[in-house]
Order: structure tokens, then sequence, then C-alpha cells
């Protein structure tokens, strides 16, 4: 999970992180972590599918339904049980993932143009 997290904020692709980025790392774990107590509405230590949408919501995280589904399907277990590990690094890769969208949309129309290469080392690395 370190190297995951270390990845999805390492943009320059160097392998390491800065002291800046690391603040940013820091403050995202502490953000989920506040999230996580505060949404985890029956104490059972995992989030439902419920509370799992209601913290990525909290957290700014909005997506439309077929991309929580997918995320949900990839970050719960066969219960759907949403651990805070695994809270964590969907919370990181999803704000990493939009971050870079972000960067590429120029015109600010929700369209982005990668080439082969970019998108295979982008999916492969955050």
């Amino acid at each position: 999970m370190t190297r995951g997290m270390v990845a999805m904020r390492d943009y320059d692709m160097s392998g390491k992180l800065g002291f800046e980025d690391f603040k940013k790392l820091w403050g995202d774990l502490v953000l989920c972590k506040r999230a996580f107590l505060a949404l985890d509405s029956d104490g059972s230590g995992f989030f439902n599918n419920a509370e799992f949408e209601r913290a990525l919501h909290a957290l700014g995280v909005e997506v439309p339904d077929s991309v929580l589904k997918a995320v949900t399907m990839r970050y719960s277990d066969k219960e759907g049980h949403v651990r805070f590990d695994d809270f964590v690094s969907c919370y990181i890769k999803l704000k990493s993932m939009m971050k870079i969208f972000k960067s590429k949309d120029f015109g600010k129309q929700g369209n982005v143009e990668f080439v082969k290469d970019e998108y295979v080392q982008l999916c492969m690395y955050s």
C-alpha cells in the first residue's frame, strides 16, 4: 500500500516524494481517517456500500453511479465491506486520476487525449 500511495502522489514519476508532496499525502491520510471515523456509522470498522459512497462524497469525490459501482467492486471484499486501507487507496487513486484528467482537459469540456504509451504509463504507475 505504501508504494502505491507514493506512486499516486509522485507526479514526476521519480519514485520519491518531496516534502511538499509528502505533506499533501499526510493531509489526505488525516482526511481519510476523519471521514472513516465519522461515517462508519455502525462502528463496524469498515464501510458498507452506503457509508463508502457518503465518505467519497464528503471528501469531494463526485463520480457517476457506473464509476461508483466499479470502484466499490474493486475496493470492497466479497461481503461488500471497504476497510480503511482500501478506502485510503481508493480515495488517493481517484484524487490522483482526477488531477491528471483535469490537467489534460485544456478546454474544460470533459474530454482528454492520451497517446497509448502515456495512457498505459499513467494507469500502471499512478
